[in-house]
């Protein structure tokens, strides 16, 4: 009896189930600003449980193709518990960016700003999560917008978030050489020539990938400014020039050392005044009377 009971329910158990598809997510979670009171002092734990959940529950709605209902969400209840927790930022554009069959790709990417944008907020002198901001407005980002001009904002601000990065001086190269290519998207605009020319001379100064360093110097030409003309290249090869006469330490110590003037340039009283600043005891006087040309 039992047998065949089960053998008469089962077609349309199993018929109703292949019908029925979960199609939406609900929050468990109390709301974000009670968070903290809820975790009862765990707030780590409790962000790194959530995250957990995050990531688990995004690989599964991308195979099921559909959205993370709730994703944005979650990502403000880990922000609110624990600010400083650095992978969900490095993460949000894509995991917000990149949902299967969303409804609202537009509030994605706005929401994907906004977490990155609280990241940096945070950890400003990050510069891989610059990075990360300045790679997602530039170049993903204004892709799902439809104005023109919101999009060539999101772009300049993305190049601007680059450039940010690089002016950190990260030690990864990686970083230096994606704040260089943000030069492309704005040498359109004459006002920022100028600011362009600028921070390629700081990051030839910063930088001692020689690759990096010529790349540099085609950006600088294609902007106008040769290389033989650029106070910031003379200056810094002239330091290289320093340096390498006593490369058993690096430039960083060099810096900190200053530019070992010449004894007897510095014996006896000395006139006041760059005209006559012979003995060169900091950079400062080091750089003007290299450009003083002597």
């Amino acid at each position: 009896m039992c047998a065949a009971a089960i053998a008469f329910a089962r077609p349309k158990l199993a018929s109703t189930v292949t019908r029925v598809k979960e199609r939406h997510d609900a929050y468990s979670l109390p709301p974000t600003h009670l968070l903290p009171a809820a975790s009862m002092g765990y707030k780590q734990a409790l962000a790194d449980l959530i995250w957990a959940h995050v990531l688990v529950t995004q690989g599964l709605r991308y195979s099921e193709k559909r959205p993370f209902d709730y994703l944005a969400t979650y990502l403000d209840a880990i922000h609110e518990l624990d600010p400083k927790f650095r992978e969900p930022y490095r993460f949000a554009d894509s995991l917000l960016a990149f949902q299967a069959n969303d409804p609202d790709k537009v509030g994605s990417v706005r929401a994907a700003r906004r977490a990155v944008e609280r990241g940096v907020a945070e950890l400003p002198t990050d510069a891989e999560l610059w990075v990360t901001l300045g790679e997602f407005l530039a170049y993903i980002g204004p892709s799902a917008l439809q104005d023109p001009e919101e999009q060539a904002k999101w772009r300049a601000d993305g190049a601007a978030a680059l450039m940010h990065a690089g002016q950190l001086g990260a030690k990864d190269e990686n970083v230096m050489w994606h704040s260089v290519a943000a030069v492309g998207l704005l040498s359109g605009q004459e006002a920022e020539r100028e600011a362009l020319i600028r921070f390629l001379e700081r990051v030839y100064a910063m930088t001692e990938d020689e690759e990096l360093r010529e790349h540099v110097l085609k950006k600088l030409h294609v902007l106008g400014k040769d290389q033989a003309e650029s106070m910031g290249i003379r200056r810094q090869r002239a330091f290289d020039g320093l340096w390498r006469k006593v490369s058993f330490i690096n430039r960083t110590q060099l810096r900190v050392i200053g530019p070992m003037p010449e004894t007897w340039q510095c014996a006896g009283d000395q006139p006041e005044g760059p005209q006559t600043d012979r003995c060169r005891r900091d950079w400062l006087a080091w750089g003007r009377t290299l450009q003083l040309g002597r």
